[in-house]
């Protein structure tokens, strides 16, 4: 799994790509929250149109939210929109929203596209 992390007037945008890997979420949540222009509460943009994640079992889902929820304050009360190019992709990420609702202060939703997330944001 691959990805960019890029500050934005207003915002990050946070590009995600390849094989889903669960083991990269720590240090992909470190370089974002150690860039120097991030601060709790900042909204983030989230490019997961090239994304696959074929392999991902439920339990690797649930290891991502709870990678997730272990970094609440550091997201802060933000919100994030979240975009994807397959229903898979889609529909895990709802999956995933479910697993972390009640743990952190995130407003966050998916899409299909990028302008439907931009305009979500």
């Amino acid at each position: 799994m691959e990805y960019g992390i890029t500050s934005k007037q207003g915002f990050f945008e946070l590009r995600i790509a390849g094989d889903i890997d669960p083991g990269t979420y720590p240090e992909m949540f470190s370089a974002l929250f150690g860039h120097v222009d991030w601060k709790p509460g900042t909204p983030l943009l989230v490019d997961e149109s090239d994304l696959r994640a074929n392999d991902l079992t439920i339990e690797g889902l649930r290891d991502i939210a709870m990678i997730c929820t272990s970094r609440a304050a550091d997201f802060g009360a933000t919100r994030m929109s979240m975009y994807v190019s397959r229903n898979l992709e889609y529909g895990l990420n709802r999956m995933w929203h479910v697993f972390i609702e009640d743990n952190w202060e995130v407003e966050g939703n998916v899409f299909m596209s990028r302008e439907e997330a931009v305009i979500g944001e």
